[in-house]
């Protein structure tokens, strides 16, 4: 063999001249130099890692490439370990971060979601102040101080299965807790701060309440027999336009929040439309502490008090007109014409009151023309005469529950209804008459995503009857009634309950 045979042996084992083998220890990976020509006329100089490997059952290729052979090592562990724990293999604390990433806590990325979710405009403000209540309450005081790639599924699932049924919160709160922490961790992951998901897996419990067959008793009950009831005892105390509009099925907050521009008229050729406009809603929007931060563990703010009494309160509680629950909310609901015609009475009653010298609207757009404010001044428990005088300020909610609680006691003790029932009970008698999904839509403020869901939880009335007709067809089509003089099968002796009747509890009631 002549020596350049041996030379051209020794570059065929070595590959090209002065690189490294091919080959290098079992599972240790290969890194390669590469050279290739720079637009300037030299040679451009780059080190590749490659390493196989074993997922399972399948056999992976990893390959990195850097400008030196220590950077391309570094890089290739990084990559491998990745795999590892997108696969499983390995935990999330076994990844490398970047230092500025490595700090970021649970509290960072709640914060950072919450933002961004309110400046995007995705949430109402309700529930901004719903979710701020929750991550501050329940997420923070367990994983507000830690890093968020530290975050496992047993440590989750554990926290969603036992620690919040342990402090009694509800189907509904855990809900609203597990979509603020899982969108968090998406906004984590899309930043790079974390690779795997760790709530993959973890469901969200059902937030609908299931309702009782008592609750839905009571609500066929009131369907039939409330309104007629209720707005009797409106009328005597001068609200029948607040109820009526109740019974509609309009929302608390929404009603509270009519002005003089929600009642309007639509025409269109001859016809005439009398409408009432749903637009916007009342709010009582809560002050903001200024004494300092959330304490997670003390479960208060440094002041230890309520917003109202915070010793440096960064702002103070206001009334204001916001918008709706949500988009669909904003609707307009035609309405005939006797009803019109108690509603328009109403306002021009209530433009009346904003004469009296004691009128004294809070401050804030529209404000000053609500159609449901507080009354005349009344005197203080104690007997004295009030020193200052709310007539023409908002309505606060309990002030309203209150009023439809003592109305109800006067025809029904103990009957468990409260302002949004009415709701309930408006989109029961709508679907008992008959209302179409359209319908439903158009009048309740409901989603078009939502809907089917609505009505399948309201769908609680007597749909055996709503199917009796067709049922009836289908029995004529084998085996046709036969035609027989009226009452002749009535037994005599059988007792059958009138159903215009109103329940035993409401028969006591003069009318």
């Amino acid at each position: 063999m002549t020596t350049d045979d041996v030379g051209a042996a020794d570059r065929k084992k070595h590959a090209a001249h002065k690189r490294q083998p091919r080959r290098a220890i079992c599972g240790m990976g290969s890194v390669h130099v590469r050279e290739l020509p720079a637009p300037n006329g030299g040679v451009y100089t780059y080190y590749r890692a490659v390493r196989r490997i074993k997922l399972g059952s399948k056999t992976v290729t990893v390959a990195v490439q850097r400008k030196t052979a220590a950077d391309a090592a570094r890089a290739l562990e990084e990559a491998v370990t990745r795999k590892r724990v997108a696969y499983g293999q390995l935990g999330p604390e076994h990844l490398t971060v970047p230092e500025e990433l490595s700090y970021v806590t649970v509290r960072d990325v709640m914060a950072t979601w919450l933002e961004t979710k309110n400046d995007d405009g995705d949430l109402a403000w309700q529930s901004y102040r719903m979710y701020d209540s929750r991550i501050r309450q329940h997420i923070l005081p367990v994983f507000g101080d830690e890093p968020v790639r530290t975050l496992t599924y047993p440590k989750l699932r554990t926290f969603f299965k036992d620690t919040l049924p342990g402090k009694g919160l509800g189907d509904s709160s855990i809900r609203q807790v597990h979509i603020a922490l899982k969108g968090a961790l998406n906004v984590a992951q899309r930043d790079g701060i974390i690779l795997a998901h760790p709530m993959v897996g973890i469901k969200a419990p059902d937030g609908r309440k299931k309702r009782t067959t008592e609750e839905v008793k009571e609500l066929r009950q009131a369907a039939k027999y409330l309104n007629r009831y209720l707005l009797a005892e409106a009328e005597k105390i001068g609200e029948s336009a607040r109820w009526l509009l109740a019974m509609v099925g309009i929302r608390q907050s929404e009603v509270l929040g009519m002005t003089d521009d929600s009642l309007v008229t639509r025409r269109s050729g001859n016809t005439r439309t009398r409408r009432v406009v749903i637009s916007h809603q009342l709010a009582r929007v809560a002050g903001e502490h200024g004494c300092g931060e959330w304490d997670a563990k003390l479960g208060a703010f440094p002041c230890g008090r309520k917003t109202r009494g915070c010793t440096n309160p960064k702002s103070e509680a206001y009334w204001a007109l916001v918008k709706t629950k949500s988009e669909s909310g904003v609707r307009e609901i035609v309405i005939p014409e006797h009803v019109w015609q108690v509603l328009v009475t109403h306002r021009a009653a209530q433009s009346k009151l904003r004469q009296d010298p004691l009128f004294n609207p809070v401050a804030g757009e529209g404000l000053d023309k609500l159609l449901f404010t507080v009354g005349p001044p009344t005197l203080r428990k104690d007997g004295n005469p009030r020193t200052k005088s709310y007539l023409g300020q908002p309505r606060y909610g309990q002030r309203d529950r209150e009023q439809l609680y003592g109305m109800i006691e006067a025809f029904k003790k103990d009957s468990g209804l409260t302002v949004h029932s009415l709701r309930h009970v408006a989109t029961t008698m709508l679907i008992e008459a008959g209302a179409s999904r359209e319908s439903l839509v158009a009048t309740m403020g409901w989603s078009e995503k939502g809907a089917d869901q609505q009505i399948a939880t309201y769908s609680h009335n007597d749909r055996a009857k709503r199917a009796a007709g067709d049922v009836s067809v289908f029995f004529d089509m084998f085996h046709p009634a036969p035609v027989v003089a009226p009452h002749q099968n009535d037994d005599p002796t059988e007792v059958v309950p009138d159903d215009d009747e109103p329940p035993a509890s409401l028969q006591t009631v003069s009318r």
